[in-house]
């Protein structure tokens, strides 16, 4: 049975110089069978369910790729993804990792590296089903917001905890980044509509309120029609999420 308190390590093989190389470490998180699937693939009787917690090789291709998650780069954490799995709401939803599209970090190359962004994410959109929604949270380094993006209807619903619109920097952000996956795009005035949410109001908790966002939509019935009702969480909403992420990260210290 596998053991959340053990350290996995993935090994694939090394194309160019043979025999195999380590590309992450990684932790079981839940108990699992041979019967049970992972990506809509049965387990089988050799294989872990693991999250991957370092990334060695980021660009190395996943041995079960999924739709939103290719590479192991794409596949850090994953823990609410495998919640809506279960749910048997992920025919509905897919998740667009934050670790790409969010500009937080320092490029010696900032317009290669906004290329890489759009691209991921027109990688992610372009085959996307008819009436399946992608859920992008998003940090600008100081907040987070949500972005439930439809290509379909060429729509984006964005979320901000704390109520506003975005700055022209986060929409200039989004036009390059969002905007070359949407299948069916018009004028950008009509590709992002602000909507009621939950307001948040302490200015630290904006990354809690993005968590229970998702967590709504995704396994909650018309989730995402409830939210847009919600002026407030209470604290007992809020203390859920936070216990639920807590347990979430606590597999991953070691005593």
């Amino acid at each position: 049975m596998p053991n959340a308190s053990k350290e996995y390590h993935l090994f694939l093989p090394d194309l160019i110089n043979g025999g195999d190389v380590l590309a992450a470490t990684d932790r079981a998180y839940m108990e699992c069978v041979p019967t049970d699937t992972i990506h809509g693939i049965p387990l089988g009787e050799e294989n872990v369910r693991v999250t991957i917690t370092v990334p060695k090789l980021k660009g190395a291709l996943l041995p079960i790729p999924t739709h939103e998650a290719t590479s192991i780069e794409e596949a850090v954490g994953g823990y609410l993804a495998d919640c809506c799995a279960r749910a048997s709401m992920d025919q509905r939803f897919e998740f667009i990792s934050p670790v790409i599209v969010s500009p937080v970090q320092r490029v010696a190359d900032r317009a290669a590296y906004v290329r890489e962004r759009a691209d991921y994410i027109l990688h992610i959109l372009r085959n996307a089903p008819q009436g399946k929604l992608f859920l992008m949270s998003y940090s600008s380094g100081q907040h987070w917001v949500l972005a439930v993006i439809d290509p379909w209807d060429d729509l984006v619903l964005y979320f901000n905890p704390l109520g506003n619109e975005p700055g022209r920097k986060a929409l200039n952000d989004w036009k390059i980044s969002v905007g070359r996956g949407v299948r069916q795009r018009r004028n950008w005035e009509t590709l992002i509509d602000t909507v009621r949410c939950p307001i948040q109001e302490c200015y630290v908790e904006c990354g809690y309120f993005v968590l229970a966002f998702m967590r709504e939509i995704t396994l909650i019935v018309d989730g995402l029609a409830a939210l847009q009702t919600k002026d407030f969480y209470t604290d007992a909403d809020m203390s859920l999420v936070r216990q639920e992420w807590a347990r979430f990260v606590m597999q991953f210290i070691q005593y």
